[in-house]
């Protein structure tokens, strides 16, 4: 009765370490998993904090383009000020010139 008490004591034994060994081959396997997942994550969040990044470049580029186009205008206004300034100036010289003779 002991030979088969110790036997199955034996057996229970076995069936428990190699269910230990099964488990602890699952845990380190979901380790990893969560170890690539955290890589995972700092990846994500450090693209997120370029996208980020852009955004915010891309902005102060519209605010950047925005404003050179308001220059432009301005700057096609005055142009043309001093076009029609000019014109005014040659339209005036002849009939100055004609007074002072």
């Amino acid at each position: 009765r002991s030979e088969k008490y110790r036997k199955s004591h034996l057996e229970q034994k076995g069936e428990l370490e190699a269910e230990l060994a099964s488990r602890l081959e699952s845990e380190a396997a979901m380790t990893q998993r969560i170890r690539n997942l955290e890589g995972v994550e700092k990846e994500l969040a450090s693209r997120m904090n370029s996208e980020n990044v852009m955004t915010e470049k891309l902005r102060g580029l519209e605010g950047v383009e925005e404003e050179l186009a308001s220059r432009m205008k301005s700057e096609n206004i005055m142009m043309e000020r001093i076009r029609n300034l000019e014109t005014e100036l040659q339209e005036l010289r002849p009939v100055t010139q004609a007074k002072e003779d």
